[in-house]
């Protein structure tokens, strides 16, 4: 692990509509916590989405891709696997 580089990027705090509004870490809204129905916030997705290819990108740079894991928890880990 001597050689390892670990980032941990966080997500802006952002008013999140399930928590009334409520200021709170997150890489896209929540619009309603308790149905599986509801809508996705796709616009904030697509925006984590770039800001994350973007941070891929300058580590590409510097390492070969092949040696990068991505992963989170919580909306990170919906991030990683998106």
């Amino acid at each position: 692990f001597q050689s390892m580089r670990v980032i941990a990027p966080f997500a802006n705090k952002v008013p999140v509509s399930a928590l009334n509004e409520d200021l709170e870490r997150a890489w896209f809204d929540v619009y309603d916590d308790q149905s599986l129905e509801a809508a996705d916030d796709e616009s904030g997705i697509q925006e984590s989405c770039v800001k994350i290819h973007a941070l891929l990108d300058r580590e590409c740079e510097m390492i070969d891709s092949k040696k990068i894991i991505v992963g989170g928890f919580g909306h990170g880990g919906a991030m990683a696997l998106y």
